[in-house]
């Protein structure tokens, strides 16, 4: 549930963002379809506020980077996560 609530804020906290964007072109400032992408062989830094969760939600909200890593291998997108 708190992940759902991670999520949901992030997406909160961008919104404004998008808002202030002068204009939107698709592959600059808009993906073409659905979310933004990252870039084949990125990495990417997660950020935790961890006052946020208990000291034993961490590790799940953790838990999902190193299959993310390990797909990422396997399609060669090579995008990594970490934390």
């Amino acid at each position: 549930m708190k992940l759902v609530f991670l999520v949901f804020m992030v997406l909160a906290a961008v919104s404004p963002l998008a808002a202030q964007s002068s204009s939107c072109k698709v592959g600059v400032a808009a993906a073409p379809v659905g979310f933004w992408t990252w870039a084949p062989e990125s990495t990417i830094n997660v950020y935790i506020v961890e006052s946020d969760f208990k000291p034993n939600e961490l590790e799940y909200l953790l838990a999902p980077l190193s299959p993310w890593n390990a797909v990422s291998e396997a399609t060669g997108s090579s995008v990594q996560f970490e934390y």
